[in-house]
């Protein structure tokens, strides 16, 4: 079972479940000061989050098999998200010459590297 979790867990979106849900934490406190409790409570929030993951995906196995795909996929659109809402909007704030088209050529390079995959 924990030989299924260790090839299980880095695609199945319980990671990225948790970053997010420190995240969303971080933008509830975001008015408030940056301390060491915000912190840990991002903390907490994630491992608690992450727990969840792995024992719904320890108690239904087979289902978690079945639908693996479908967390590498969520875990994707996670990464494009965040891309979108957050990294192209700071790219626009710089007014540094070639900020944008640093961007585009990362963003052209993923894209090769995709394409010569498959």
């Amino acid at each position: 079972m924990l030989d299924y979790l260790g090839r299980i867990l880095p695609h199945c979106g319980t990671v990225r479940a948790s970053g997010s849900a420190a995240l969303a934490l971080a933008y509830v406190a975001d008015g408030m000061e940056n301390t060491f409790w915000t912190a840990f409570s991002a903390s907490l929030l994630a491992a608690f989050v992450t727990s969840i993951g792995i024992y719904v995906i320890r108690r239904f196995e087979g289902w978690g098999r079945e639908n693996s795909i479908y967390f590498v996929c969520f875990a994707a659109g996670a990464l494009v998200y965040v891309g979108a809402t957050h990294l192209l909007p700071q790219a626009e704030t710089e007014q540094k010459k070639y900020s944008l088209f640093a961007l585009g050529a990362g963003i052209l390079v993923a894209v090769i590297i995709v394409l010569s995959k498959g």
